[in-house]
């Protein structure tokens, strides 16, 4: 008796434990870009990051405005935007 006791309430804990598991190694590549993807770019004016137009991370060309290259930023909140931007 005290084994299928025993078993039963093992069951629901083995249950939520992968549950657990499984939730956190599907969202292990959640910050993976497309390299196709729009981007929100900016522009380097006095050593700061001011937005500028979108552009992505593959294309024919360096993604430019007035001459002066669009960069983007590896997490949204980023201080420095080193990623060069382009487009087709």
């Amino acid at each position: 008796m005290k084994t299928t006791k025993l078993k039963f309430s093992l069951l629901p804990l083995l249950a939520v434990l992968f549950a657990i598991t499984s939730a956190f190694s599907t969202s292990a590549n959640t910050n993976v870009s497309d390299p196709a993807a729009i981007q929100d770019g900016y522009i380097m004016k006095s050593d700061v990051c001011e937005p500028s137009i979108p552009c992505s991370l593959s294309g024919a060309f360096l993604c430019e405005v007035n001459n002066q290259q669009v960069y983007g930023k590896l997490f949204p909140l980023a201080p420095d935007c080193p990623i060069k931007l382009r487009r087709d």
